[in-house]
């Protein structure tokens, strides 16, 4: 049953309450980049409202147009986060296959959603103007749209208003002044995603830093959770999570935990771990030659529990069951199977720390390499950048330790038989270029028997 409220003669609608209270909420901030629909935050469809140039590709500024649409409703594949607000890139299907356009804000028109969900009492007129006395008032609620002003979803200043025709059971249809950034829809979602932490209590409203009611953070909950809803407005967007003590609603999106049904080859020593959430969680075993299946993966930067790091977090991390048990592996966390064989001796001037993996310390022991003189076995490029890391043999240990350029430590390629210095020059390359006489190059690909020697400035071992 709609929840309405009545104004008799000259009673004036209730403040609305927006000033002076800030959502304790995180924003789920989007960045720039092209997004698939999605609620209003990328809608579906648009209506073009002139002539407008379409392209073979998306980056084609400088380039003539393929040709020009007339007016019309196209359907939206793919559009950029600040659409609303200035030029975009628009991906577009059309008879020709994808296409895109870049229209002004002002040159589309975007339909109102068929129903809003109000976060606040919102008073209602007879008419699109604020001239005349409220003749009722709606609390927060989802409504039917029946109509609204052209261009409602254009603006500059995400506080200022647009006119929403909403249908009320009493007073048949009438008309709200709201908020751009509230205007927003409610859809069903199942998404699961982990949670560090949740108020004990929230709705909408309060999520979203509207009207009175504030975010309940006597406790609060962490955990792998499912969203059930998501309210989209074309600003932003916030989630209804279903906790173990009940719904809750935040701005936070978490981290995306996808289903998915894969099979992945573990070739080398890769460590098995309960959690990625709980910072360096001791490893449950070391998986090494074989099959694993995968039924869930984490494929977004992972800014919590084990990154933010160089190598990790623009990485992949896999849920999976193995012979030794059910938990989380990362390809780049364990041995590296794109690592390449290196013959090299190595003093070590600059102190380092031995680690079990790259980026990955030994939970135990440790042992402080300085002054010392280690046999390299290995040498790995990361491939979102960072350190080169070298695998390591010492004092009957085995071990990786990061390669700095411009440290004192001198190696000896012994292949070349050359006073050497490594010098990272791209992913999975490992270049030796020799400080002394020696000028032999040796050009060797890892799964190859064969090795090609000729005179050159730079010996190169690469995958």
């Amino acid at each position: 049953m709609m929840k309405i409220k009545l104004f008799t003669f000259t009673v004036v609608a209730a403040a609305m309450g927006l000033a002076g209270y800030v959502s304790q909420a995180a924003a789920d901030t989007i960045y720039g980049g092209s997004f698939a629909p999605e609620g209003l935050r990328f809608p579906d469809e648009i209506e073009l409202l002139a002539e407008t140039p379409y392209y073979a590709a998306a980056d084609t500024y400088n380039t003539d147009p393929e040709g020009t649409f007339a007016p019309q409703t196209v359907h939206v594949l793919e559009t950029e986060s600040g659409w609303s607000i200035g030029e975009a890139t628009w991906k577009i299907e059309t008879m020709f296959g994808p296409r895109w356009i870049r229209p002004k804000p002002w040159e589309i028109e975007i339909a109102p959603p068929k129903r809003i969900t109000l976060l606040d009492e919102t008073p209602l007129y007879r008419s699109a103007s604020t001239k005349n006395t409220p003749v009722a008032a709606l609390t927060p609620q989802e409504v039917e749209v029946t109509d609204a002003e052209k261009m409602w979803f254009y603006t500059n200043d995400p506080n200022s208003k647009a006119w929403i025709k909403v249908h009320t059971s009493w007073l048949g249809d009438l008309w709200a002044f709201i908020p751009v950034k509230e205007i927003g829809t409610v859809h069903d979602v199942q998404r699961k995603a982990h949670y560090d932490n949740l108020p004990a209590k929230s709705d909408l409203g309060a999520a979203m830093g509207v009207g009175q009611q504030q975010m309940d953070w006597s406790t609060t909950t962490a955990g792998d959770f499912t969203i059930v809803h998501e309210f989209t407005t074309i600003y932003d967007r916030a989630f209804e999570v279903q906790t173990d003590q009940g719904t809750v609603w935040t701005r936070d999106k978490g981290v995306t935990i996808l289903p998915t049904d894969e099979t992945l080859k573990i070739a080398r020593e890769t460590p098995l771990f309960p959690t990625v959430f709980a910072g360096l969680a001791k490893i449950d075993a070391v998986l090494k030659d074989e099959n694993v299946i995968v039924f869930e993966k984490i494929i977004e930067p992972l800014w919590a529990g084990r990154g933010p790091y160089e190598i990790w977090h623009n990485s992949t991390w896999y849920h999976v069951r193995s012979s030794k048990g059910t938990g989380w592996i990362n390809k780049l966390v364990g041995e590296p199977e794109s690592a390449v064989p290196v013959h090299w001796k190595m003093l070590v001037k600059n102190a380092r720390e031995l680690s079990q993996y790259p980026e990955v310390p030994f939970n135990d022991t440790t042992l402080l390499l300085r002054n010392q003189t280690v046999e390299v076995i290995e040498a790995w490029n990361p491939p979102n950048g960072g350190s080169m890391w070298l695998k390591v043999h010492v004092d009957n240990r085995t071990g990786w330790i990061p390669f700095w350029n411009g440290t004192q430590d001198t190696l000896w390629d012994e292949d070349s038989q050359t006073i050497a210095r490594v010098a990272k020059t791209e992913t999975n390359g490992v270049n030796i270029v020799p400080t002394g006489t020696g000028d032999l190059y040796r050009n060797c690909r890892r799964h190859s028997d064969k090795c090609e020697e000729r005179t050159a400035g730079i010996a190169s071992i690469r995958e």
